[in-house]
C-alpha cells in the first residue's frame, strides 16, 4: 500500500491517545508508520531526566528535558529478536544452518533433555519459536544480558533444565534466543553484532540501530531508563544492561524512523511486488516464514493483548502472530528492560504498524500500540489480504456474470465446468432455479456496474464472490477452481443478496469478507 494519508480526524485522535491513558513514566514515544516512512510521531514527557533521579556515567542531549521525537533513541530490549532471526535465516540461505537440525550440532556444550528415558533432540527451529521446552526466563535473563560467551558457555555445559517436552509448547526463553546467537556465531566465525550489523542493518540504512550506546556520537538524543518505586513521585534511573551472548536476545538501540524502516523491509515479503521497499539481503519467503504462526500461545500465557479479537495468537520466528478476524495477519513483538518498555506490530498485509517506547519498566506498551494501530486500521478500513484472482477465475466469472445478466443457460458452462458441476446439479435445474431468483428480486437492473465493481470477497485466488444486481433486491455469486490441469470450475452457487438462509451471508464477521479481489 503506498501514499498513505492518514484522515485529520485520526491525526487528531492520535495526538490526544494519551489524554485520558495513565502513564506513569517519565516519557512516551509513538509513531504510525507504513512502507514510506512515519507517517506520525508523538513525544510526551522527558526522554533523560525525571523528578529525583540522579543520571551518571553518561552525558545527556541537550533535548534531555524535551519529548522524545522520531530519531530519538531508545532501548528497544526484545524487540532485537527480530534481528538476531533474520541474521540466522541469512545463513540458513547460505545453506550453512539448518533449522531443523539439533543444536548441539552447532553447540558441542549443549546437552538434549530425558524424557521418560529418552533423549529428545533440542532443533534450532525450536528455539526460534520457542518451543525447545526451556522455561520462561525474563527476570533472571533481564540483568545477565552483558554476560561473556565463556560464561554462557560453561552454563550450557553445566546443564540446562528444561520445564516441558520440546517440540511441545510455547515458552519464552531468553536463554533459547542467546543459543541461536551462539548458534550463528559459530557458523559465521564472528560476533553476531557485527555479523547482523554488515548484512542487514547497514544496507537497510538504519544509521541509528547498534547494540552498543557507546557508538554513539556525544549527545545523541537518547532516552534513558527510569524505574520508581513510589508511584511515580521519584526515579531512579537504571544504567544500560551491557550486551554479552545474551544479549543478541535484546540489547538493540534503535529509533522510530529506524524501526519503521524495519518493518518496512519485513513486511515488503507480502508487497507487490516483494522487495519493493529495500534490497533483499534475505528472500521474501524467509521474511514471510517470520511472520507466520508457528507455535501456538495459550491465552493463559499473558502474551496475548486483553480485548484483542482474534482467531489465533503464536509465536513465528523472533515475531508474536497475531491473526485477527477482521484484519488478518498482525506480527509484533515486544520488549522489556529494567527501565523500558517497548513495542512494534503492524498488518502485514499494508506495511502499515505502530511503535511505542517508554522509558519505565512495567508499562503496557503492547496494549497501547495495539489500540493505536487498531485506531488507524480502522479509520483507513483496510482489507485483511489484497488477492490476485487467477486468470481462470475471472474468466469463469465473467461467463456466469454474462448468462445471469443477459440471459442464456447454465449449460453453457460446459466447456470450463467439472463434471461433478452439472452431476451435482443438472443445467436445467440450475436455470430454473435461477428464473426464481430473478423474480424475487424484480429481475436484472437497468444499469449493471462492472464486475470488478461488484466483486465482494474471496478465500484465495481460485475462488470469488459478487454481487448481482436486481431491481429490487441483489443477488450474489460463488465459485470455486479445482487446482487440476485445466482449471475446472467445480462450484456454483447463486442466492439472494444478504439472505438469513444463505449459505455465504453477505455480512458474516470473518476475516475472509474482507479479503480484496483483484480482477
Amino acid at each position: 500500500m503506498n501514499d498513505v494519508s492518514l484522515p485529520a480526524p485520526l491525526v487528531d485522535r492520535l495526538d490526544h491517545w494519551f489524554d485520558d491513558v495513565e502513564v506513569k513514566a517519565p516519557a512516551v514515544g509513538y509513531a504510525v508508520y507504513d512502507r514510506t516512512g512515519v507517517l506520525f510521531h508523538r513525544g510526551l514527557g522527558t526522554s533523560a531526566t525525571a523528578p529525583g533521579a540522579v543520571v551518571e556515567g553518561i552525558e545527556v542531549s541537550a533535548r534531555a528535558s524535551l519529548p522524545p521525537g522520531p530519531d530519538t533513541l531508545s532501548r528497544i530490549c526484545s524487540m532485537s529478536k527480530s534481528f538476531l532471526i533474520a541474521g540466522l535465516l541469512v545463513l540458513v540461505e547460505r545453506g550453512l544452518v539448518d533449522l531443523d537440525a539439533p543444536v548441539s550440532r552447532y553447540v558441542p556444550e549443549f546437552r538434549d533433555p530425558v524424557v521418560l528415558g529418552e533423549v529428545v533432540p533440542v532443533t534450532v527451529r525450536m528455539l526460534c519459536t520457542n518451543s525447545s521446552g526451556l522455561p520462561e526466563d525474563n527476570a533472571w535473563a533481564d540483568h545477565h544480558l552483558g554476560m561473556s560467551r565463556e560464561d554462557v558457555r560453561a552454563l550450557i555445559a553445566q546443564g540446562l533444565r528444561f520445564s516441558d517436552i520440546p517440540g511441545a509448547r510455547y515458552q519464552y526463553s531468553n536463554v533459547g534466543f542467546g543459543l541461536v546467537g551462539i548458534v550463528l556465531e559459530a557458523v559465521a566465525g564472528e560476533r553476531f553484532e557485527s555479523f547482523i550489523t554488515r548484512e542487514l542493518i547497514e544496507p537497510l540504512g538504519l544509521t541509528m540501530t547498534k547494540y552498543d550506546w557507546s557508538e554513539y556520537p556525544s549527545g545523541t538524543d537518547m532516552m534513558l531508563g527510569f524505574t520508581s518505586f513510589d508511584d511515580g513521585t521519584s526515579w531512579i534511573h537504571r544504567p544500560f544492561v551491557e550486551t554479552g551472548i545474551l544479549g543478541s536476545a535484546g540489547s538493540l538501540y534503535s529509533t522510530a524512523t529506524d524501526i519503521a524502516r524495519w518493518v518496512s523491509w519485513l513486511s515488503a515479503a507480502f508487497a507487490r511486488p516483494a522487495d519493493e521497499a529495500g534490497p533483499p539481503l534475505l528472500s521474501a519467503a524467509s521474511r514471510r516464514l517470520m511472520q507466520r504462526l508457528q507455535t501456538p500461545i495459550h491465552s493463559m500465557s499473558g502474551r496475548m493483548v486483553r480485548g484483542g479479537d482474534y482467531d489465533a495468537v503464536g509465536y513465528g520466528l523472533g515475531l508474536v502472530v497475531e491473526m485477527n478476524t477482521r484484519y488478518g495477519a498482525i506480527a509484533q513483538h515486544s520488549g522489556g528492560l529494567p527501565g523500558f518498555s517497548t513495542n512494534m506490530r503492524w498488518h502485514c498485509e499494508s506495511g502499515i504498524g505502530t511503535v511505542v517506547f517508554v522509558n519505565s519498566n512495567g508499562m503496557p506498551a503492547a496494549e497501547w500500540a495495539a489500540g493505536l494501530l487498531a485506531d488507524v486500521l480502522d479509520a483507513l478500513d483496510l482489507p485483511a489480504r489484497e488477492v490476485d484472482l487467477w486468470p481462470e477465475t475471472v474468466r469463469a466469472a465473467e461467463s456466469i456474470d454474462r448468462i445471469a445478466t443477459s440471459g442464456g443457460s447454465f449449460a453453457d458452462l460446459a466447456g470450463i465446468a467439472s463434471a461433478n458441476l452439472f452431476s451435482d446439479v443438472p443445467p436445467e435445474i440450475r436455470d430454473e432455479k435461477f428464473r426464481g431468483l430473478l423474480d424475487d428480486v424484480g429481475g436484472i437492473a437497468r444499469d449493471v456496474p462492472p464486475l470488478s465493481d461488484r466483486a465482494l470477497w474471496c478465500v484465495s485466488a481460485a475462488d470469488l464472490v459478487w454481487r448481482i444486481p436486481g431491481n429490487t433486491g441483489d443477488l450474489q455469486a460463488r465459485i470455486e477452481m479445482a487446482e487440476v490441469a485445466g482449471t475446472p470450475l467445480q462450484r456454483l452457487v447463486i442466492e439472494k443478496f444478504g439472505a438469513e438462509t444463505a449459505s455465504i451471508p453477505a455480512d458474516r464477521d470473518l476475516v475472509v469478507t474482507h479479503f480484496r479481489p483483484h480482477l
